[in-house]
């Protein structure tokens, strides 16, 4: 069996012709999939890290593909995957004071899904 681990260029091969990374709500507008998107992402500060948990609403994927955005969506890194039915991640080395977002997908051997919602939180400065 193949192992596949989704890209963020291969997300971009998904958006639109004219979807511009500074617009995320209109970056990832791909074609039907055979996976069911996940949903209901949160972000939430724990301690020094933030975690995202999110609804796994598929029974095909592979696993789930976290990006995080630390300008506004206008840029996106790939934070982590995980394997199948996981519903959670956490991120660290985190800037305090500094605006995060994040987006989840969920893939398998040939397809990626929708993104969930998009999450944002402020990571608070130490006091």
């Amino acid at each position: 069996m193949k192992s596949y681990r989704p890209t963020i260029e291969q997300l971009e091969e998904r958006a639109t012709p004219d979807a511009k990374w500074s617009q995320p709500v209109d970056v990832f507008q791909a074609s039907p999939t055979t996976i069911t998107a996940p949903s209901a992402l949160t972000a939430i500060v724990d301690g020094s890290r933030i975690q995202e948990t999110w609804t796994d609403n598929s029974s095909n994927e592979t696993g789930f593909l976290v990006l995080q955005s630390a300008n506004g969506g206008r840029t996106w890194k790939q934070l982590t995957t995980t394997g199948m039915n996981v519903t959670g991640c956490f991120a660290t080395n985190l800037r305090p004071g500094k605006d995060y977002m994040y987006v989840v997908f969920a893939y398998n051997d040939t397809d990626i899904s929708l993104h969930t919602n998009f999450a944002e939180v402020t990571f608070p400065r130490t006091k």
